[in-house]
């Protein structure tokens, strides 16, 4: 069964770890053709991160995630057995590792290096607008197109639930601007390969809406319309 990803994780500093982090806690709602979901995301500034994704439908709990400065826990349940990755970046020696357990065995393990640079910044996939809120402070002066290197905290899991994500740790992905939407709101697409993830963020950098053709995502807080949304899901697939 495939399962809806959270899709935005990880606050970190600079782009890879916390660094005065303002307190918050928010719930969005995610929908796809599997159901309605519910995502709460919380931080604090004692440098730790946590976030679920809710199944409405079910009651349950189906991901995880827990942040403890640039350690990271993300937890998934697939037909109720736990996939549990424990990962770790180090910036001073640009490695990442990552252990993959699946039913408390693990059966797999990363240790990658990436040669990241000015020009093209380590960014956590799941958390960037809170990257790019790190880059500059106004969204609507962040010079675009701008190339990242993004680490994939649900890898493998990530590429084979939406198969046209690339099935690697750590992805190379290049954001566009794409619109105004009002003095506020800035629209932002990030391509990866083939696929293209569409942000609605404030000015500051806060997530109001995400929305992903190819496998049908879309997600919103409380203030943003579903049908303006499905509507921009529809024309991203034109």
């Amino acid at each position: 069964m495939k399962l809806v990803f959270l899709f935005l994780v990880l606050v970190l500093n600079g782009c890879t770890s916390l660094k005065k982090p303002k307190s918050y806690s928010k719930y969005y709602e995610l929908r796809d053709t599997h159901g309605t979901f519910q995502i709460l995301r919380e931080v604090n500034t004692k440098h730790s991160f946590s976030q679920t994704l809710t199944n409405l439908e079910k009651n349950k709990i189906e991901e995880s995630l827990v942040v403890d400065n640039l350690n990271f826990t993300y937890q998934l349940w697939i037909e109720n057995i736990p996939h549990v990755n424990y990962g770790k970046w180090n910036p001073e020696t640009k490695n990442l590792s990552l252990k993959i357990f699946k039913e408390k065995k693990q059966i797999s393990e990363v240790n990658q290096t990436v040669q990241d640079s000015p020009l093209s910044p380590v960014c956590f996939f799941f958390s960037l607008p809170e990257c790019l809120s790190k880059l500059n402070s106004s969204l609507f002066s962040l010079k675009l197109p701008k190339e990242f290197f993004l680490i994939v905290e649900g890898y493998p899991f990530f590429s084979q639930l939406y198969p046209s994500f690339p099935n690697k740790a750590v992805v190379k992905g290049t954001l566009f601007f794409d619109k105004y939407l009002s003095q506020e709101y800035i629209q932002l697409r990030l391509q990866i390969d083939h696929t293209h993830i569409f942000y609605v963020l404030s000015k500051q950098g806060e997530l109001k809406a995400m929305f992903w053709p190819e496998e049908g995502v879309i997600m919103a807080d409380e203030d943003f319309s579903y049908t303006t949304l499905e509507r921009e899901l529809l024309e991203g697939l034109e």
